[in-house]
């Protein structure tokens, strides 16, 4: 298994992903139908044995996005902006930008 995407506290994608389709009354077989993915596959997601590629992670987070009637593009934004790398980089880049900035 790759590396585990972790949202902000202990909540991991597969906890996002999990509660994403309990929270909008689907089934691993429904996700998997709009998905094209095997129900396993989307049981695996969801349980962190396995990560999606990003085809995939995007195509789930369509299904999501069509379930609560929204653009994708949030959905995307909303997973993305609880995932700790992300805000490692943000950090990093705030950091890198200081040190620029106090080096003028």
């Amino acid at each position: 298994m790759g590396h585990t995407f972790s949202f902000g506290g202990d909540m991991t994608f597969a906890d996002y992903l999990e509660g994403k389709i309990k929270n909008n009354k689907m089934t691993y077989a429904h996700v998997a139908r709009r998905t094209g993915l095997h129900p396993q596959s989307v049981r695996a997601f969801c349980s962190g044995e396995y990560e999606p590629r990003m085809k995939n992670l995007i195509a789930l987070l369509e299904v999501i996005a069509e379930a609560e009637c929204r653009c994708p593009r949030q959905v995307m934004f909303e997973c993305l902006a609880h995932i700790d790398e992300v805000q490692y980089a943000v950090n990093r880049s705030k950091k890198w930008l200081n040190e620029k900035k106090s080096n003028r």
